[in-house]
């Protein structure tokens, strides 16, 4: 059961790690979080998703992608840089890929 755990709460942080570096999406202008679309299609892809039937919620209202969120930023694997007029964007760093070569369990721990 601990293994399964763990391998969901993995492929939950790459499932999100991915939606950013493949859509990109802008951050809010208010309080620079994703948006209410956007949260609400990437817990779509999650492995225990909220059951919101329309994108009306903030990101708050998402736990696991708000948490996914705030360790990325904080462990530096994403950082913000400005997108089209004065938005602003998630972009991929180094430390993602370096954070990505590591085994499971490694991965695992740095998140907790």
């Amino acid at each position: 059961m601990r293994d399964f755990f763990l391998l969901k709460t993995l492929q939950d942080f790459e499932t999100f790690c991915n939606f950013i570096e493949e859509n990109k999406p802008k951050l809010t202008p208010a309080r620079s979080e994703l948006g209410k679309k956007e949260c609400f299609e990437l817990n779509k892809l999650l492995s225990n998703p909220k059951g919101f039937e329309t994108p009306k919620y903030l990101q708050v209202s998402y736990p696991s992608i708000n948490l996914w969120f705030h360790i990325s930023l904080a462990a530096g694997f994403f950082g913000v840089e400005s997108g089209k007029g004065s938005s602003r964007i998630l972009i991929a760093t180094k430390r993602l890929g370096l954070f990505r070569r590591l085994n499971p369990f490694s991965r695992y721990i740095f998140l907790w």
